[in-house]
């Protein structure tokens, strides 16, 4: 198992993003209720609200694999916020254009600049 690559794995400690489907009698088939977190939840309204977001540090350029290790290279944020947190992280503190920043709006997870859902349906 490698490092975490994007937010897509930062949300997973929100709980296991899962896709919702439930069978309708009376339709005969299934209904989308789309995205949700299911079980091993790390963050939620009543746990770990001291946790204001949660960051992968990625290189702007380049692999941090196969490149040496003395290498210094210019580094980018992924950042998904905690919406339970007692004192969210200000989003202004890390705004390198190449920064993401993520947060959960009406039960969606967007880019918080773009409000480009993460999650495609």
């Amino acid at each position: 198992m490698g490092l975490p690559t994007s937010p897509f794995e930062a949300i997973q400690v929100f709980g296991t993003v899962q896709r919702r489907l439930i069978y309708n009698q009376d339709i005969g088939g299934t209904e989308d209720r789309g995205w949700a977190h299911g079980p091993r939840q790390i963050l939620t309204p009543n746990r770990k609200q001291y946790v204001s977001a949660v960051a992968i540090n990625l290189p702007k350029a380049g692999n941090a694999y196969t490149e040496p290790p003395t290498i210094e290279r210019p580094m980018r944020l992924q950042i998904v916020h905690n919406p339970y947190a007692t004192c969210p992280l200000d989003k202004s503190l890390f705004a390198d254009p190449e920064d993401e920043h993520y947060e959960l709006v009406e039960g969606q997870w967007v880019n918080a600049v773009t409000k480009e859902p993460l999650l495609r349906s």
